[in-house]
């Protein structure tokens, strides 16, 4: 079944909470950021799980790389209580423009391509 394209993305509180405690303790010198985990329903995606960068993520200014032993337990956890799945991922940008950069760019694309996320993420 082809999903509808998202025009909609709604952030649950505890979600919103997660984001913004990991926002206010992080050095604000590297990047930080994490999974993002919910449904996919006609042209809205709710998203009921934010993950952390996790202890063994890469933060530089100008790139993260989240932990992904922490991410596949928050991913694991997550589907075995309510069925949600990855829907994205979130990151600062503490140097720059807020805006992708080319790198954000590349990685999105290869996530569309990604043949198991394909299927779900609208190209």
């Amino acid at each position: 079944m082809t999903q509808q394209p998202v025009t909609n993305v709604h952030l649950t509180s505890p979600v919103a909470r997660v984001i913004i405690t990991e926002l206010r303790t992080a050095d604000h010198t590297t990047e930080t950021g994490g999974l993002l985990l919910g449904h996919h329903t006609h042209d809205t995606v709710t998203v009921h799980h934010a993950g952390t960068p996790g202890p063994a993520a890469v933060r530089t200014p100008t790139y993260f790389l989240r932990d992904l032993a922490h991410a596949q337990a928050l991913a694991d956890e997550a589907f075995a209580s309510d069925g949600n799945i990855w829907v994205g991922e979130w990151h600062t940008h503490p140097t720059g423009r807020p805006i992708p950069s080319a790198r954000d760019a590349v990685t999105y694309r290869q996530l569309l391509d990604h043949t198991e996320l394909g299927g779900f993420i609208e190209q």
